[in-house]
């Protein structure tokens, strides 16, 4: 905003310090009071910016219907800039707007009608940021006057005194800021679809803006229904190109996701996450077919997929497959299990058991190398199974490994009946009785 509004002043030192006197140099009739003309000079003159405002407001009192109140204006407007009075600003950028084509043909304002749409709309938006927007009618009024911009730039004709390249660079920054300005007044009042089209327009210019993503996103996510993916793609670019306040941004679009997907692995939120951010950092378009899955469709996978083996064959697949199947899957509680031992290793109160499971006993006694991790905890009799004992349990899906492929499962009860029975204590041996003494042998 600061490179926009430097280039409006930049536009307005080319122009006559004082326009009415370079009317009089060209012998055009004159309508106005040599009174008159001297209270403009004094106003226009004036070093002190808050002197300055006034002087300009007592002349627009005294005078008026003066034919100098369209120079008036324009000076007031960048006085009001100065003093960082922006609602005033816009005021009297209005106010010259409101004379319309009329003002075109002023000498010395050639340039003054695009002048007053920048000034204006930087107004605004400065106004927003410090919260100097406070009424339904600034906003409506800010919105119309953006929309009113990007019509006036769009058969704005190149000044003489700018480059084709000057030129190309000065549209672009307009549109920028009159999307940009229409985007926040159309978010500010609910207009969720506008705002959209706001923001696309002005990313179409500058795709690089985080904040313009941000916003964007936030336009998609608040609509009703919310535009999901396109939002949270939105607000995960402005991450990636690294908006201010980058911290709260993630927590934002992670609460997004949880709400979206509502995962019963939360750890699986962070992996999707990062994809998600590293994705958006390469284009501003999200790819057609790429999709975060919601809760629904995770009941769904399962639901099709509700078997260990579906959901064995599902992850040994890898890529998008696997991929869903996992999302679906991990933390799904199975009430009956079945499974053939393969290795014991027992630690503290803890057994671990490389088990091949399968949905039924045919396949199970068929297996020849594991495919399930069970954890056994609180259980010492787990410890006894040995290579090729037969078993059922339930549990719950935990992690797994792809190469070589182990599924994890903990929270497991093993069916009473399948565990070993418990080792008998040794018998101790008998007791020998103590050797009996013999009485001592008399001697004659």
């Amino acid at each position: 905003m600061k490179r926009i509004w430097l280039m409006a002043a930049v536009m307005i030192l080319a122009l006559p310090a004082s326009p009415a006197a370079r009317a009089a140099d060209d012998q055009a009739p004159q309508s106005y009071t040599k009174a008159e003309y001297d209270t403009f000079q004094a106003a226009v003159n004036e070093k002190d910016a808050t002197q300055r405002a006034k002087l300009h407001e007592d002349f627009i009192q005294k005078y008026p219907k003066s034919t100098l109140l369209p120079y008036i204006y324009r000076t007031a407007a960048y006085a009001y800039m100065e003093l960082k009075n922006y609602p005033q600003a816009m005021r009297h950028a209005d106010n010259l707007l409101a004379i319309g084509e009329r003002v075109d043909k002023m000498q010395g304002l050639e340039l003054a009608r695009i002048e007053m749409y920048k000034t204006r709309a930087t107004a605004f938006y400065l106004a927003f940021n410090q919260r100097q927007i406070t009424t339904a009618e600034q906003l409506q009024q800010g919105r119309d006057e953006v929309t009113a911009g990007l019509q006036y730039v769009d058969q704005w004709k190149k000044p003489e005194t700018l480059t084709d390249e000057q030129f190309a660079q000065e549209v672009k920054g307009l549109r920028i800021l009159f999307n940009t300005d229409g985007g926040i007044a159309a978010l500010q009042q609910k207009d969720y679809k506008a705002a959209v089209d706001f923001f696309r327009a002005s990313l179409a210019v500058n795709a690089a803006d985080p904040v313009n993503s941000y916003r964007l996103g936030l336009a998609y996510l608040q609509q009703e229904p919310p535009q999901f993916m396109d939002g949270v793609w939105a607000v995960a670019r402005s991450i990636a190109l690294k908006m201010q306040g980058e911290a709260q941004i993630r927590t934002y679009l992670k609460n997004q996701l949880l709400r979206h997907q509502n995962p019963v692995c939360g750890s699986l939120i962070d992996a999707q996450l990062t994809e998600l951010i590293t994705l958006a950092a390469g284009s501003a378009d999200r790819p057609a077919g790429y999709s975060i899955p919601s809760r629904a469709d995770l009941d769904k996978t399962l639901q099709e997929n509700g078997t260990v083996d579906a959901i064995v064959t599902g992850l040994k697949a890898g890529g998008d497959t696997a991929k869903l199947i996992w999302l679906a899957s991990c933390g799904a509680e199975f009430p009956e299990l079945g499974g053939k031992v393969f290795e014991v290793t027992a630690a503290d109160n803890s057994v671990v058991l490389k088990v091949f499971t399968a949905s039924n006993e045919e396949a199970i006694t068929a297996g020849t190398e594991p495919n399930l991790e069970v954890h056994v905890d609180g259980e010492p009799r787990a410890k006894l199974f040995k290579k090729d004992d037969l078993l059922a349990f339930s549990a719950t899906l935990k992690s797994y490994t792809p190469e070589p492929f182990l599924l994890v499962v903990d929270k497991v009860k093993v069916r009473e009946d399948t565990l070993p029975p418990e080792e008998k204590p040794a018998k101790a041996p008998p007791k020998k009785a103590p050797a009996k003494k013999r009485p001592p042998v008399k001697r004659p």
